[in-house]
């Protein structure tokens, strides 16, 4: 489904931008894909995305974004460290919306490991990316 270009757009404005550049594709596919292959990956990814669908989610992003404010008030006035509690967050919604299951339910080494892979890779240059 998606194109075997697999993060060439990135790849270039890497080379033009540096090492500054920091946007991401999402596996260079939808932002970058055109005509029939765009409409075909549009219509299936808009069914979890519609109006109704977003509605259904509300519940579960208000209880992470509480328990959130309820860690980040627990430690108020000490610095944080946001980006390991947003990471754990959105992997939490993700698990919930889209596979139905809580994060707790999912064995923390596996939670560990997604999380360390996503950062460690999230700001590599392609040379530095093994497969």
């Amino acid at each position: 489904m998606l194109p075997p270009q697999y993060g060439d757009h990135e790849f270039q404005w890497q080379k033009t931008y540096g090492s500054v550049y920091r946007i991401k594709g999402c596996f260079g596919s939808l932002s970058y894909v055109q005509g029939n292959t765009h409409k075909r990956l549009r219509a299936a990814i808009n069914v979890g995305f519609n109006a109704a669908a977003v509605r259904k989610y509300q519940p579960v992003f208000e209880k992470l974004a509480h328990e959130l404010a309820e860690q980040l008030e627990a430690i108020s006035g000490s610095t944080v460290d946001m980006l390991p509690r947003l990471g754990v967050t959105t992997l939490s919604a993700i698990c919930d919306v889209v596979f139905g299951v809580s994060i707790n339910d999912v064995e923390e080494e596996l939670v560990s490991n997604y999380f360390q892979l996503t950062c460690s890779t999230a700001f590599l240059l392609p040379d530095r990316i093994r497969c």
